[in-house]
């Protein structure tokens, strides 16, 4: 009987796995080219206006968003900026195109 429950179980985990990795292809097959919308603006480590910057984005750079999320009373967009190679998350009211990215 616990061979079973163990083989169930490992079962169980690599389905979640499969789901897991099946959801972030999705979101990253869902990025979107976005731009910043003003120049100097800050990219964040975390989808938090209080967190650190991690780089500065510029209307001249090329953007790739994935999706957005809420923080507080700020929508926050991951991205990347494609200039620098910086990842990490900008408030969306200094991005253009963000109307598609999907929720994170």
């Amino acid at each position: 009987m616990k061979s079973k429950w163990i083989l169930a179980t490992t079962g169980a985990m690599a389905a979640t796995a499969l789901v897991c990795s099946a959801t972030a292809a999705s979101a990253a097959s869902k990025a979107t080219k976005i731009g910043f919308s003003t120049d100097g603006t800050r990219i964040r480590a975390k989808a938090d206006m209080k967190s650190a910057v991690v780089g500065t984005g510029y209307r001249s750079h090329s953007v790739t968003g994935y999706c957005m999320a809420l923080d507080g009373d700020a929508w926050m967009a991951k991205l990347k900026d494609n200039t620098t190679g910086v990842s990490g998350w900008s408030y969306i009211g200094n991005l253009s195109g963000t109307g598609k990215l999907p929720y994170c």
